[in-house]
């Protein structure tokens, strides 16, 4: 004879949201070495976590390891943002660092990229969708200031002027570096880790 168990069947369920680190799963954290792994696609929670993890971190300095394909324009300025306001952010970046990385890689206040790391940074596009005239024109000027902006924080950043970012990102659909070598020689990054 097998065991029974009852179960308590409820008509009303109550459901409570889920915890915000669940809504953030590309962040991983160590809280003793004040590292935050951002190995993933960046979400549109990812910039206000940062934001908030950078602010609780103010004294210490903070290490970000960053592997990621890109993601969302406004999480990526949030995190940009928060590592110049912070002061003392180390990033490293491994694997691919492409589209919306690459400003975060750039703007660290120390950038290390390991031998094997691509990266990559392409021509800026919005996503206006089905609208009208009038709101496709509005979203084609707020898509060109953010690429304007995108190419001017860029040469604060770079050894290029936000003139030559507009031309490459123009040019070119996707421009791709690939070794860590690379892209410290192209001036994206400080030093090759092993």
């Amino acid at each position: 004879m097998s065991d029974v168990f009852a179960i308590e069947v409820k008509e009303e369920v109550e459901l409570a949201p889920a915890p915000r680190v669940a809504h953030v799963i590309n962040l991983g954290l160590d809280w003793e070495t004040q590292t935050i792994n951002l190995n993933d696609e960046i979400g549109p929670d990812s910039g206000e976590y940062v934001w908030g993890l950078l602010d609780y971190w103010s004294e210490y300095p903070v290490n970000i390891h960053l592997s990621t394909p890109g993601g969302d324009v406004d999480s990526m300025y949030q995190i940009h943002d928060a590592i110049r306001r912070h002061g003392n952010v180390t990033i490293t970046a491994y694997g691919l660092v492409a589209s919306a990385g690459v400003l975060i890689l750039a703007c660290g206040h120390r950038r290390l990229v390991t031998e094997s790391t691509a990266w990559m940074s392409h021509e800026s596009w919005g996503g206006g969708g089905d609208v009208g005239y009038r709101a496709a024109k509005d979203r084609r000027a707020f898509d060109e200031f953010q690429h304007k902006w995108w190419c001017e924080l860029m040469s604060r950043y770079t050894p290029h002027d936000a003139k030559w970012w507009d031309k490459s990102t123009q040019r070119h659909a996707e421009y791709w570096l690939l070794g860590g070598q690379a892209i410290v020689e192209a001036g994206y990054a400080d030093e090759v880790v092993r």
